[in-house]
């Protein structure tokens, strides 16, 4: 009995130290200088600026649009993960984002460059 007690001790105190840990994560996912949707739409609103304001950039250095569009990816698959924790008004946020193109932002920025867009 004396063991079960200790694991379950034991368990109780892992479970605290991961719901602490996770709960670090969502308050930086959601409010963190603006939280994860802005962090998204972040990246499209660069390419596209970019991408009207100084193409040659992307010719410039062709790893750029990659980058961005690389690092919108991971945000919105961050997002994915993490959603049900998110705070409501950040879902709407993403949920409107990917009503925008953003991958028809990042497809001009190719394309403008001369670049073949990623296969995924």
């Amino acid at each position: 009995m004396e063991s079960e007690a200790i694991r379950h001790k034991e368990w109780m105190d892992e479970k605290k130290e991961m719901d602490r840990y996770l709960s670090g994560v969502l308050r930086v996912l959601n409010s963190n200088v603006g939280g994860i949707s802005k962090r998204i739409s972040e990246s499209a609103e660069i390419a596209e600026a970019i991408q009207s304001q100084a193409p040659d950039l992307f010719r410039q250095c062709d790893g750029l649009a990659y980058w961005l569009h690389a690092n919108d990816q991971f945000l919105v698959s961050l997002y994915a993960v993490a959603a049900e924790g998110i705070d409501r008004e950040h879902r709407r946020r993403v949920h409107e984002m990917k009503k925008t193109g953003r991958e028809e932002i990042f497809g001009r920025s190719y394309e403008g460059a001369g670049l073949p867009a990623p296969s995924i």
